[in-house]
C-alpha cells in the first residue's frame, strides 16, 4: 500500500515499533455486506466506509424522530379536541 500522506504505518526502528497516528484499528460491522469487521488500516482509506455506516444511522435516527413527531402530533390534536369539546359544554 501507499499512503495517501507520504508516510509508513507502521515500520520497526531500533528495537520500537513506531506508528502512524493515522494507524487505526476498526472494530465493528462492515456497512456494505453486514459481516463483523476488526482490521487495521489508515483512517484515510477508512474514511468512506465510517461515512456509509454514519449516513445510515443518520437515516435511521431520522425515522425515528419523524415517527415520535408523528405520534406528538396525533396526540396534540387528540387533546385539542377534547379540549374544545370541553370548552363548548360550559
Amino acid at each position: 500500500m501507499t499512503c495517501p500522506l507520504g508516510s509508513t504505518c507502521e515500520e520497526i526502528k531500533d528495537g520500537a515499533i513506531y506508528r502512524c497516528a493515522w494507524f487505526i484499528e476498526v472494530k465493528g460491522e462492515n456497512p456494505n455486506t453486514g459481516e463483523a469487521l476488526n482490521e487495521r488500516g489508515c483512517a484515510m482509506t477508512w474514511l468512506p466506509m465510517l461515512m456509509i455506516d454514519n449516513s445510515m444511522r443518520q437515516r435511521s435516527t431520522n425515522s425515528a424522530i419523524e415517527s415520535f413527531r408523528n405520534e406528538m402530533v396525533k396526540g396534540n390534536e387528540m387533546f385539542l379536541s377534547a379540549y374544545s369539546n370541553q370548552s363548548l359544554l360550559k
